[in-house]
């Protein structure tokens, strides 16, 4: 069940929320980049980094336990979590599982915006 929004502190914090999700969705790259990319590097926000998947797990987690988000949301990201893992462990430098892997992603993110905006349009 969605989490219902009661007063104006609440409303601000789904905002907050929603801009954080959008910024997860729409900030970062989802080019594959020729090198490895650094936290360091000036331009370093790509979908590919690991810190962008820890981001995209923390984000949906906290999503479920607020109850903006239901638990399936958090099923499916932990899948893919764990696919990427599984893909930089055996080092592999096939695009293309990396990109079905952040298409994947974007589609959980793409779904938690839908289900945020369903709350908006409750109120």
């Amino acid at each position: 069940m969605l989490q219902e929004i009661s007063s104006f502190k609440e409303c601000l914090k789904l905002i907050e929320y929603h801009k954080k999700i959008e910024e997860l969705l729409y900030d970062w790259k989802d080019e594959i980049p020729d090198k490895i990319v650094h936290s360091t590097d000036s331009d370093k926000n790509y979908k590919i980094r690991a810190a962008w998947f820890q981001l995209l797990l923390s984000y949906i987690e906290k999503g479920v336990k607020d109850g903006y988000l239901d638990k399936k949301l958090d099923d499916a990201t932990k899948i893919i979590i764990q696919d990427y893992k599984e893909l930089n462990e055996s080092d592999s430098k096939n695009k293309e599982e990396y990109k079905k892997i952040i298409e994947e992603a974007n589609n959980i993110l793409l779904n938690a915006l839908n289900h945020i905006s369903k709350i908006y349009i409750l109120e």
